[in-house]
């Protein structure tokens, strides 16, 4: 069958209603292109830029090499052309240290000092240079300035091999090429000034004093830098370019002095310095005499006296190391990748010091002479990275100190790397010169992503619990892994202590400071026992294993804690199951009271502000509530009274919580019948009724059991802060059915106790537990296998914010098990672990930093090779994966081959392909043996082609193609007898898919199969193919439809047809083509409800520009026909997205507000470089409304401050258009434009960007959006949307919070 060529379609129907597409950037991509230290905010702050393709990252090191977020800039809407920094570092050199809180910061003022550096950079299209620094503002929020200077226009961006913006040492002038022959020069403003700290933001800064233009550079422009000037003319600026002309390499300079008034600069040009085909690829200036190194794949030389005739070339022979195992082989030496110059003052200035890194990780520490910098270079092997490494890499540290490199791996996690010495080397010495580095902390990256798998949690079996999580292969060997994209905290284990048999049972902890001994005791209740344990308050080394248990420590037990506290400085109370006790600083007992005779205590809680303990008794079937005070704590005795008499209540009271205001303290005690009792604790009467509370059922339950309220658990959160306002409060209930319970209150100024608002958050299925965070606004809770933040702005519901917590180790490999207790260690201000989160789980003791800031935390799973293919077997709960590994096969020739691992948990076996072969695409195929069989068979099916050997495309019986099917072995078994069929091709195997039951779809060469397996005889009946103008890449099937995307063209539709007379035989015709979506790389078939009872369907198509395509599939009712894919929308994100799945990513305590404007919301997308999309549809009204929205916030300048002045653009038919004025705006148009106007449908104006409602939406909103109106209403140009917003500006701002309300709930659909 050959290709159908598409008929004349019928008219469309014009009334038909058109969907939208809304996209929204759900996490930014790893991928960082370089890392810039850069003190924009305060002298005093170690702060380093990461520097992405559309996004500033600002972090800062501190004690430790402890990384911290500051700030993300994000509103570029463009791609960062190239980056650098001006000005110098001070002579102060940061032993990164912990700042107090009187350190002298950058305020918002914008007469404030600067930082003594400021970042300059470029944005491809436009022709302007940025310099961006952050000021410090009040509430610690970092804010960004920018200013500008505009450039020569250049017709395109410069193909420099390094930084296209070049920094005098002294910061006095930056060069930017801005074309391949021109160079844009400026000159700083009051370098001096700036690089002290002594330079103001002010209204009237201006970065730059005056600037020139080089042009006629005699060559491409490959590397550019300037070069230290000789220390005989220090005023001496030197700009040297590396030029390509006519295939020849060679150095040109630029000098002048800086002192001149008339800036004059002629080109000098020197001779050849490398041979045919060595290009290089760093340029790294050396202090004295305008020495520099050049690297290329082949070698390093040193260049001397450049500037005069004599110059004088020297090659360094550096002694490399092994490449790590497993690492792809090459004829060559790895690349040098990149290099920096560490920190050095004082006796260090003499030489220059440089450590060199190559691609494949090692570092290499070089020691130049500066008089004689090609004579005596020492070099030292330093360690290894353990990553791939490009040019993101940045120095820190100090001279006395070890040199720390903070370094972002390239499609694998970076690292923190810190060197145990840095002084200068002896190669006579011990080995390395006594230098030896290590990795302290590992930085996430989960790119490059082929492939994505939405595999549902343990919760999937409830749907109002249910939740995806997603997987993608990520990495290149030897990094390669099967990776879980998960957003939360991150708790980062620091230390680990194991073998403690206590562990395994602990269900409550406590650490309790113990300052005479200069310790924490750590306090673990397991069931019918308690143990103690005492760890150094700065423990070191070994410290952390070696926890001493404390059998004698005057405390119980021999019996549960329920509470325990240090209510002084060295008196610990504790309250277990049977008693009281008090005892000094564990050690010594003070008292010990036992309960009364069938009495036994079920909660407790202790309030140490005041030294008061409430216990809730249970004796005879009833409760009771006993609140004690502690008096006078002596030597050896401690006095105790009961206050009042004790309070009984209906129902098991089973927690009890206590807090104090500087007005008011109250107890609240929870029962098992889900009822909470709120008591005054009065000086006189003890505890008084004060408010009983029903906790209503929660909504989202299946089952109105009572049983599932039962308060577990009670926290309350919340501090007094002023004394002439009521206090707000918010109790925090762990209830046995899986949710936290909110119960906001608040304690009026005449003592009185006010509800005021409650809401349930479903965590999972079984019981809450609660413990306090670090803050008195903050929590943590765990449900099941579930571990959680809670954390609050202010005491009230709508401030509470619950984010998932993760603990990983430095290789992020860790296996999370289910946490059994946690616990906060109180802040002490000499200790180490001072608010460290210790978390108990299986048998282990983990101590924790949990990170401020949500963001993406990765769980690798190691593989072999480079993965770029997954599959969820869901039937066998394993993952399948497909990666290509390199090895090396003699001393001349590499090998490739795939490899597909099977792998569940911490079991993994793999199964191999011929050498040559690549797996294409993978498949799990179940079916029953039989109709009445129970169990269904479970293969996985694999396409594999090799590329076609010379002399064998004209032979027709050369194989290139395989199909395979894989029964996937047990779990603990091995793969080597694991191919059940195996079916050849003369063409590469590239796609397949399932239809029904016995159907298999698979694509090889130009020809789309279809075949139906017989399972009594396993052999395939080859029903039909169709020629297609290129090969299929994707396929995927919708009985009758099946999807192809093609390799050159776009996606097309095949409907499987039977004939009426011969049922066992079937035709595949071409029913839709999509010439909208060029170059396609891959589809999603999404099925939507549409009108009344009727479901469209449409396949998502991304292309390799960057395009979302979607493409209406016909109608399968209707009798099959040849005609082109109704397009109808199209988007471009700039990045292609390599897959596309439907996964609810939404956590069971955000429930969705569902609207039926937005038609479906579950859909997810990733990137080749690791960004993480959120997709949803909209319906046609709420696409305009939004569409409009976002068209006044692209003429914002705060919301888009780099393009603003710029109108929207659509690509279309490979060229770029301005995006026209349609007035009135769609969805705002009266009866009477309707009228007038014809409805028309253009693919791009269906789009909605949700990155602009986000920017809108983070600020306030409804005012920022009125603004907006206002400022488009006073605009004196002509304009038209700025006359139309003029002539409707109140019927507009009428419209602004319903239109708020449709952004919130559009673009809050995810995680």
């Amino acid at each position: 069958m050959s290709p159908q060529q598409p008929v004349q379609d019928p008219p469309r129907d014009k009334t038909r209603e058109q969907i939208g597409l809304l996209t929204r950037t759900l996490a930014p991509t790893p991928t960082i292109r370089s890392i810039i230290p850069a003190r924009i905010r305060s002298p005093a702050k170690d702060d380093y830029i990461c520097i992405g393709r559309d996004f500033i990252q600002l972090f800062e090191i501190e004690a430790g090499a402890h990384i911290i977020h500051i700030a993300t800039k994000s509103d570029f809407d463009g791609e960062i052309g190239s980056a650098n920094v001006v000005g110098r570092f001070d002579p102060y050199e940061s032993d990164l240290r912990e700042y107090t809180d009187d350190t002298d910061d950058c305020s918002n003022s914008s007469g404030s000092p600067m930082g003594p550096q400021m970042l300059a950079f470029t944005l491809i299209g436009t022709a302007q240079l940025f310099f961006l620094t952050a000021s410090e503002a009040e509430d610690s929020e970092d804010i960004f300035k920018v200013l500008c200077v505009p450039m020569p226009t250049f017709v395109s961006p410069p193909r420099v091999h390094g930084n296209a913006i070049a920094v005098d040492p002294s910061s006095r002038a930056l060069a930017v090429a801005i074309g391949e022959h021109k160079v844009f020069v400026c000159y700083v403003n009051e370098p001096e000034s700036l690089s002290f700290g002594q330079q103001s933001w002010d209204d009237g800064f201006v970065p730059v004093s005056s600037s020139q233009t080089i042009k006629n550079v005699p060559g491409t422009i490959l590397l550019m830098d300037f070069l230290y000037p000789p220390r005989h003319d220090p005023d001496r600026l030197i700009l040297l370019m590396i030029v390509l002309h006519d295939g020849i390499i060679r150095p040109v300079w630029v000098e002048w002095s800086a002192s001149d008034e008339v800036k004059s600069a002629e080109i000098s040009q020197g001779h050849r310095i490398f041979l045919s085909g060595e290009i290089p690829n760093l340029l790294i200036p050396l202090k004295g005499n305008a020495a520099f190194v050049l690297t290329t794949g082949k070698g390093i030389r040193i260049f001397e006296n450049i500037l005069i005739t004599s110059c004088r070339t020297t090659g360094l022979v550096v002694q490399r190391e092994n490449p790590p195992e497993h690492y792809p082989p090459s004829s060559f030496n790895s690349l040098w990748s990149c290099w920096v110059r560490p920190r050095r003052w004082g006796e260090y200035e003499e030489e220059d010091y440089i450590y060199l890194i190559s691609e494949d990780g090692h570092v290499y520490y070089l020691v130049f002479d500066q008089d004689a910098p090609g004579e005596g270079v020492v070099i030292n092997h330093v360690g290894s990275l353990e990553c791939h490494v490009d040019m993101a890499c940045a120095p820190f540290g100090r001279s006395d100190q070890g040199d720390v490199l903070v370094v972002q791996g390239a499609s694998s996690a970076g690292c923190v790397w810190i060197t145990e010495c840095r002084q200068a080397p002896s190669s006579d010495s011990e080995p390395n010169g006594g230098m030896h580095g290590f990795i302290t902390a590992s930085l996430p990256n989960w790119s490059e992503n082929l492939d994505l798998v939405a595999k549902p949690t343990s919760r999937k079996r409830l749907p109002l619990y249910s939740r995806d999580t997603l997987f993608v292969p990520s990495g290149r060997q030897p990094y390669g892994h099967i990776t879980e994209i998960r957003m939360g905290l991150e708790a980062r284990i620091g230390a680990r202590v194991e073998g403690h048999a206590s562990f395994s049972v602990v269900s409550h902890a406590w650490v309790l400071p113990v300052p005479e001994k200069n310790q924490f005791f750590i306090v673990l209740s397991s069931p019918g026992q308690t143990h103690v344990l005492s760890i150094p308050q700065s423990p070191e080394g070994d410290d952390f294993h070696d926890l001493q248990a404390m059998s004698t420590v005057g405390l119980d037990l021999q019996h549960s804690t329920l509470a325990v506290a240090m209510i002084t400085d060295n008196c610990v109370l504790q309250i277990t199951e049977s008693a009281i006790a008090f005892s000094r600083n564990a050690g010594a007992s003070l008292l010990m009271e036992q309960w009364p005779t069938g009495h036994k205590a079920v909660a407790a809680a202790v309030e140490t502000n005041i030294s008061c303990a409430v216990v809730a008794l249970r004796v005879n079937g009833r409760s009771e509530i006993r609140t004690l005070i502690v008096g006078d704590v002596g030597d050896e005795t401690v006095s105790m009274t009961e206050l009042g008499k004790p309070i009984q209540t209906e129902g098991e009271v089973i927690s009890l919580a206590i807090h104090s205001t500087q007005r008011f303290t109250f107890v609240v005690a929870g029962n098992s019948n889900g009822t909470l009792y709120v008591f005054r604790v009065s000086p006189r009467n003890g505890l008084e009724p004060y408010l009983e509370h029903e906790i209503p059922q929660n909504p989202d339950h299946l089952d109105d059991l009572e049983a599932l309220n039962a308060c577990e658990d009670i926290l309350v959160l919340g501090d007094q802060t002023n004394l002439e306002e009521p206090v707000d409060l918010v109790v925090l209930c762990g209830l046995r059915g899986g949710s936290i319970y909110a119960l906001e209150l608040q304690v009026g100024l005449d003592f009185s106790l006010q509800t005021q608002s409650q809401r349930h958050f479903s965590l999972g299925l079984t019981t809450v537990n609660l413990n306090f965070g670090k803050s008195a606004l903050s929590a943590f809770a765990t449900c099941g296998d579930g571990f959680f933040n809670i954390n609050m702005d202010a005491a009230k519901l709508d401030a509470i914010t619950i984010s998932d917590v993760y603990l990983t180790d430095s290789p992020r490999h860790f296996q999370q098990d289910p946490v059994a207790a946690m616990t906060m260690v109180p802040y002490v201000e000499t200790s180490t672990l001072s608010e460290a989160l210790l978390v108990i789980s299986g048998d282990c003791c983990f101590v924790t930093a949990v990170s401020e800031r949500q963001g993406i935390v990765p769980g690798n799973s190691k593989v072999h090779g480079s993965p770029h293919t997954l599959v969820d077997l869901k039937s066998l709960n394993r993952f399948v994966s497909a990666s290509s590994y390199v090895w090396k096969r003699s001393s001349t020739t590499r090998a490739v081959k795939d490899i597909v691992q099977f792998s569940s948990g911490d079991w993994n076996c793999s199964w191999e392909t011929d050498i040559g072969w690549k797996v294409h695409s993978m498949i799990e195929w179940s079916f029953r043996r039989t109709p009445d069989a129970t169990q269904r068979h479970v293969l996985v099916a694999v396409a594999v082609g090799r590329a076609t050997r010379l002399g064998e495309a004209a032979s027709s019986k050369s194989t290139n193609g395989k199909m395979y099917l894989l029964r996937p072995p047990a779990v603990g078994g091995k793969a080597d007898k694991c191919v059940l069929h195996v079916k050849e091709f003369e063409t590469p195997v590239t796609a397949m898919a399932t239809y029904g039951e016995t159907g298999l779809v698979w694509c090889s060469g130009k020809k789309v199969y279809f075949s139906e397996y017989d399972i009594e005889t396993s052999k395939f009946n080859e029903v039909c193919d169709f020629v297609m103008h290129s090969p299929g890449i994707r396929v995927t099937t919708a009985p009758p439809h099946i999807h192809i995307t093609t390799e050159r063209d776009s996606t097309l539709t095949l409907q499987l047809v039977y004939s009426p007379n011969e049922p066992s035989s079937g035709m595949l015709r071409n029913v839709a083509r999509g010439d909208g979506a060029r170059q396609s790389i891959s589809h999603t078939t999404i099925d939507i409800p549409h009108g009344d009872h009727a479901t469209m369907s449409f396949n998502l198509t991304s292309t390799l520009s960057g395009d979302l395509v979607g493409l209406r599939i016909p109608d399968p009712s209707l009798p099959p026909r040849v005609a082109t894919h109704d397009t109808l929308f199209t988007a471009n994100l700039f990045r292609s997205v390599m897959r596309i799945v439907e996964a609810k990513v939404r956590p069971p305590w955000k429930p969705v507000r569902r609207t039926p404007s937005v038609l479906k919301d579950d859909l997810v997308g990733i990137t080749l470089d690791g960004t993480v999309y959120g997709f949803a549809i909209l319906d046609e009204k709420t696409t305009n409304r939004l569409r409009w929205v976002q068209r006044l916030c692209q003429r914002n300048p705060d919301i888009s401050p780099f393009t603003y002045t710029r109108p929207p653009t659509f690509s279309q038919n490979g060229s770029i258009q301005a995006v026209p004025v349609v007035l009135p705006p769609p969805g705002f148009e009266t009866s009477s434009d309707n009228t007038r106007r014809p409805k028309r449908h253009r693919p791009s104006d269906m789009h909605v960007n949700g990155d602009f409602l986000v920017r809108l939406l983070a600020k306030d909103g409804v005012q920022l959006l009125n603004s907006i109106l206002d400022t488009e209403a006073t605009k004196e140009v002509h304009d038209p949307i700025s006359s139309w917003v003029r002539d409707n500006l109140e019927a507009q701002k009428a419209e602004v919070e319903n239109l708020i309300a449709e952004a919130t709930a559009a673009v809050d659909r995810w995680w």
